[in-house]
């Protein structure tokens, strides 16, 4: 009850950012200001704009509203990884009709409806990883490459800790980060 009544003060906040920063080329960066200016603590910021970032790429239709700053590429090719996510998608989709039956004839209507709702939740945050992992780029920012990875990956990494960079069809040297 608790988490849900968290998950729905979340959203309602969320919601109200958006329309405040209807304005703004990017929705995420704005909420996570907002975030940021009312959370002092940057775990608990960064665990917020982690759940925020669930609830945008959930609900915001329009991609153009997560334009980016910087020079960008995406990686959801790689390695076919928003194709493998799909799959997924698709698989736990199935599954959820199927267990919610299996549970309300073998353990009860409230074991069911519990589980349910939890499947039905993660299964929105896996819909939200996908869409995220189409629309959230890895950018090169003055400062450093900024690695967007779905909705949890969010990396900052300064150039000045980067030692080398390989091409990608090359193999890395055993304990050097290649970014790809």
């Amino acid at each position: 009850g608790g988490l849900l009544a968290g998950q729905v003060v979340l959203l309602a906040s969320v919601l109200r950012d958006i329309h405040r920063a209807r304005a703004q080329p990017n929705l995420e960066l704005a909420v996570h200001g907002a975030i940021a200016q009312r959370i002092p603590e940057p775990a608990v910021a960064r665990l917020l704009q982690a759940n925020a970032r669930m609830w945008l790429y959930a609900f915001v239709r329009d991609p153009a509203r997560f334009r980016f700053p910087g020079d960008a590429f995406h990686g959801h090719q790689h390695d076919g990884n928003a194709s493998i996510q799909q799959a997924f998608l698709v698989l736990v989709a199935m599954e959820i009709p199927v267990a919610h039956v299996l549970l309300h004839l073998f353990a009860g209507p409230w074991v069911a409806a519990l589980v349910t709702t939890l499947s039905l939740y993660g299964w929105l945050f896996l819909y939200a990883d996908y869409r995220a992992t189409l629309l959230r780029p890895t950018t090169l920012a003055p400062a450093g490459i900024h690695v967007r990875s779905g909705v949890l990956g969010d990396v900052q990494v300064p150039y000045a800790r980067i030692v080398r960079v390989d091409a990608a069809r090359a193999a890395p040297t055993p304990g050097v980060l290649a970014v790809i």
